[in-house]
């Protein structure tokens, strides 16, 4: 795996989110080796990737998540709140044990595709 650079990024970083543009993201592997400005002139060999328009941030945690029920959150549009409810706890109840495993599968790599990197099943 050729080691990548992605330059002129915008990073939110900290518990505030501060922004912070113009910045280089050096990786090795699967892992961030350095992130800051100018790094392309220290780094040989790396794929270098326009970051321009894109933006980094941490990891998102998703801490209520039914995954079970994610592919049923289209049911209930034009109900109400308790409609919802009524429709997502019946058809829970009709689903499959197989079923049920593969649709928590395609939700976690939903999340995952989206950025979310911890997931709290209630």
């Amino acid at each position: 795996m050729k080691d990548k650079l992605i330059k002129n990024t915008t990073v939110y970083t900290g518990e505030n989110f501060q922004r912070e543009d113009g910045v280089d993201i050096y990786i090795v592997g699967s892992k961030i080796k350095q992130i800051g400005r100018g790094l392309e002139k220290k780094v040989k060999n790396a794929e270098i990737i326009d970051g321009t328009n894109f933006f980094i941030t941490p990891g998102f945690i998703n801490a209520h998540f039914h995954p079970t029920q994610q592919l049923n959150r289209a049911l209930g549009v034009g109900l109400s709140h308790d409609q919802q409810m009524d429709l997502l706890h019946a058809t829970d109840k009709i689903k499959k044990s197989d079923d049920k495993q593969i649709m928590s599968y395609l939700a976690v790599l939903e999340g995952l595709k989206a950025g979310t990197t911890c997931f709290y099943s209630v």
